[in-house]
C-alpha cells in the first residue's frame, strides 16, 4: 500500500476517532473495504496512465472499474459523514437530538 493510500486511511480513522471518540468493530467492515477499494483504485489509476485512455479508437475498458472504484470510495466515506456536507448533516441531526453541536469547531478546523 502506498504512502498516499495509507495516509487517506489513517485520515479517515483519525476523523471517526476525533468525532466518536473510538472505532467500533462494527465499523471495520466499512474501512477494511475503503482501504481495498482506495488500493484498487490507486493500481487501476496507475494502470490507466501507462496504456492511456484511448488504444487507437478503443476506450480503455478500466475507466469504467475506475469509476465504480471512485464511486464506491464516494459512497463509503458518506455513509460514516467524512465529507463536509454528510459531516453537517450528521450534525444536524445530532443537534435536532439534543446532540451538542460543533459545526464551528468543525468550520475553524477546515480554516485553520
Amino acid at each position: 500500500m502506498k504512502k498516499a493510500e495509507k495516509e487517506m486511511i489513517e485520515a479517515v480513522t483519525t476523523f471517526l476517532k476525533d468525532k466518536y471518540g473510538e472505532i467500533k468493530p462494527e465499523w471495520n467492515i466499512v474501512l477494511m473495504a475503503l482501504k481495498d477499494t482506495i488500493h484498487r483504485y490507486s493500481q487501476i489509476k496507475k494502470e490507466i496512465d501507462k496504456s492511456g485512455i484511448y488504444d487507437g479508437s478503443v476506450k480503455n475498458p478500466l475507466l469504467s472499474t475506475e469509476k465504480d472504484c471512485l464511486a464506491t470510495i464516494l459512497k463509503l466515506t458518506q455513509k460514516i459523514g467524512c465529507t463536509p456536507w454528510d459531516f453537517a448533516k450528521l450534525n444536524k441531526a445530532e443537534s435536532q437530538l439534543g446532540v451538542e453541536d460543533d459545526t464551528e469547531d468543525f468550520i475553524d478546523s477546515l480554516i485553520n
